[in-house]
């Protein structure tokens, strides 16, 4: 279910920023998750560079609670 909702927002992203096309569930593979989860990181991975290529600073965090801290 996450993965459909995650390709949802992959479409969507898309469309709005004129990405290339994301396909994350061509990967999935009930037998073999981690092709989906590589996908996931490759896509990740291509959409942070999109943004940074528009002068875009992001910050990251590794944890929900590192966010909270940063952010309260």
């Amino acid at each position: 279910m996450e993965a459909c909702n995650l390709q949802s927002e992959c479409n969507v992203m898309g469309r709005e920023f004129h990405l290339k096309e994301m396909d994350l569930l061509g990967a999935y593979h009930p037998s073999e998750l981690k092709t989906l989860s590589d996908r996931a990181s490759e896509l990740e991975q291509y959409v942070v560079h999109e943004i940074q290529s528009h002068g875009v600073r992001l910050n990251r965090y590794d944890s929900l609670e590192e966010f909270l801290a940063a952010n309260s």
